[in-house]
């Protein structure tokens, strides 16, 4: 899928509201099984139109937001399996694929900065927002 951001975002909402798959399924009419959830959470198909725009609703955001991202940045942390750990702040995802890439603002240099990572290398990575309970 050309934005395989999209199923992350949906994941997202749905974790913000505390809900399951099975639960957040039976949000919309008519009810999305389970494994529906799932594919589009694993970006292995889109919600319909009608279904995209209850999303939207749901996670009070937009649906330029749910497609192609937020523009709002957030701090990033990276486990890596060697044991190692990178935060980041002021950061935004571009891209999730074969590799992790962002860009965020060098505190060091004061410049914006590319940055990616090989899944390969790591074991597990967090992302929010500022204003998120979750960051």
């Amino acid at each position: 899928m050309a934005n395989d951001l999209i199923g992350e975002n949906i994941k997202r909402i749905r974790l913000s509201l505390g809900m399951t798959m099975e639960d957040f399924g039976k949000m919309f009419t008519p009810p999305a099984a389970k494994s529906i959830v799932s594919r589009w959470e694993k970006d292995e198909s889109l919600p319909s139109p009608k279904r995209l725009r209850k999303i939207v609703e749901l996670g009070n955001t937009t649906i330029e937001n749910l497609l192609h991202g937020n523009s709002k940045k957030g701090s990033l942390i990276i486990w890596f399996k060697n044991g190692q750990t990178a935060k980041f702040k002021d950061v935004k995802i571009t891209g999730r694929g074969s590799l992790l890439t962002f860009t965020y603002f060098s505190q060091s240099d004061l410049v914006k900065r590319d940055a990616a990572f090989s899944f390969d290398y790591i074991a597990g990575y967090s992302f929010g927002y500022e204003d998120s309970p979750w960051t």
